[in-house]
């Protein structure tokens, strides 16, 4: 059981690294949006909503993402900022609001870039459908996992399927899964419940205490959705696996460590 923790203000956050490749960087990378970025729908992507925008091929935190979070209020609702096309009689973001927040492969993307470079719109960026992973493997990244066939999840591994994406950050001796993600109503740490569905698990309890000492303006505002989710997301998802020798080097043994243990170091505890 973790201790109730002091409150610690975000620029604690860890320090990353633009250009470095490595599991820890790649962790603390996704930390800097973390508990300042809210939720919006096409966040990320280009006008043409097919690829990167100039929000997730910048270096560092878009400054309109925290300007916006401090905006708004417990009530925030993504829908808000969309509107219905009268076509197809579908909900799509509204185009000025999108650079105001990140999507969960907004947010993928922007944690892609700003550990493969460090300079402003090199490339097309890496932003693709939230399920799409054949980029990865044809950029011979690592291995993709069929959902049936995982047997476990290590820091860095990116979980994948129609719909939604999220980032592990390490996995516990519960067998619950600490994990971030871009998520309504933000960008935040999760937990999933165990294998065998108990909700009290480690990873949960872990994900509250790490949003509350880190990221207590989000917490006060948000914390009433919880940071649990389901087993859904041990079972339904895609496994993407880095080459932790040749792509994403891990020299501080992060793929081998509990969250626990992850988030400790990460966050220089």
């Amino acid at each position: 059981m973790l201790v109730p923790c002091p409150t610690v203000f975000a620029d604690n956050i860890p320090d990353c690294t633009p250009g470095l490749c490595t599991i820890k960087n790649f962790l603390s990378t996704a930390m800097q949006p973390v508990g300042k970025t809210l939720y919006m729908w096409g966040g990320g992507w280009n006008k043409e909503d097919f690829a990167a925008g100039e929000t997730a091929m910048h270096i560092g935190v878009w400054p309109q993402w925290k300007e916006f979070f401090d905006s708004q209020d417990s009530t925030y609702d993504f829908h808000n900022y969309a509107t219905i096309d009268k076509d197809s009689d579908t909900e799509i973001p509204i185009p000025e609001f999108v650079p105001l927040g990140l999507d969960c492969s907004g947010y993928r993307g922007w944690i892609l870039y700003n550990v493969f470079h460090s300079q402003d719109m090199e490339g097309l960026g890496y932003v693709f459908l939230s399920g799409e992973m054949q980029n990865f493997i044809d950029n011979n990244w690592g291995i993709a996992i069929n959902p049936e066939d995982i047997q476990d999840f290590r820091a860095g591994d990116i979980m994948a399927k129609p719909g939604h994406t999220y980032m592990v950050i390490g996995q516990c001796n519960d067998g619950s899964v600490v994990f971030t993600h871009s998520s309504p109503p933000g960008v935040h740490i999760c937990g999933t419940v165990t294998p065998d569905g108990n909700e009290q698990s480690e990873a949960v309890e872990l994900a509250a205490y790490y949003m509350k000492k880190y990221y207590p303006e989000y917490d006060k505002k948000f914390s009433y959705k919880g940071y649990m989710r389901g087993s859904d997301y041990l079972t339904q998802y895609k496994q993407f696996r880095w080459n932790t020798n040749d792509v994403m080097k891990d020299p501080d043994g992060y793929t081998e460590m509990p969250a626990q243990q992850i988030l400790k170091n990460l966050f220089s505890e």
